[in-house]
């Protein structure tokens, strides 16, 4: 399977690894797994995304993720992604209007990852939809 799933931290961050490309029936196993471990959890589950070995992503995976029940699960934590190609950038963007939350942050190392994942211990934020900065000149938020 191109995704592997270990516990990072137990029982609260869980790491992953995408290799190769990611098909939508991929995605669909990966649902299966995650729904098992957020419906038998006592708190907020976060996820760390280690792309660094990805290839491409079936665009239909994101909306697979986006229409499911683990967008807004209770125990839904905040999503990290590491090593991110321009796909992914745009993927999780679009992942993250889709469920109107920022529901995924892009990182350059697993340790910035986890990091924010440990100090940010909460739900996804709602997306602010006000003004934004960077279509100004301004630095990104």
């Amino acid at each position: 399977m191109p995704v592997e799933m270990i516990w990072l931290v137990p029982d609260k961050i869980l790491l992953s690894r995408w290799i190769g490309n990611i098909t939508a029936a991929d995605i669909n196993i990966v649902l299966d797994e995650i729904r098992l471990i957020l419906e038998n959890a006592d708190d907020y589950i976060h996820s760390l995304i280690d792309l660094a070995d990805l290839g491409t992503i079936d665009p239909d995976a994101i909306y697979l993720y986006a229409q499911s029940a683990l967008a807004t699960h209770p125990h839904r934590g905040r999503i990290a992604g590491v090593n991110p190609t321009f796909e992914s950038e745009v993927l999780a963007d679009l992942l993250n209007r889709m469920t109107q939350r920022e529901l995924i942050r892009m990182f350059p190392t697993r340790e910035a990852a986890r990091d924010f994942l440990l100090q940010n211990d909460t739900p996804p934020p709602l997306l602010s939809f006000g003004f934004d900065p960077c279509q100004h000149g301004g630095e990104p938020r």
